[in-house]
């Protein structure tokens, strides 16, 4: 929940207007479709971090 907090005032910081969603599905590429769709997303950002441990399996 931190880490999402410090993205959104980075963005607020940077005048960039963004939510970040989370959704959960069997189907990822199926559920990000229905999600752009649903909520008329013009622009769609898709990515890993570039710094290290943020991320652990």
């Amino acid at each position: 929940m931190k880490e999402k907090k410090n993205e959104l005032t980075l963005m607020r910081y940077m005048k960039v207007e963004a939510e970040i969603v989370q959704i959960e599905a069997d189907d990822v590429p199926v559920a990000i479709s229905n999600e752009v769709s649903k909520s008329q997303i013009s622009m769609l950002v898709i990515g890993a971090s570039s710094k290290q441990g943020d991320f652990i399996r």
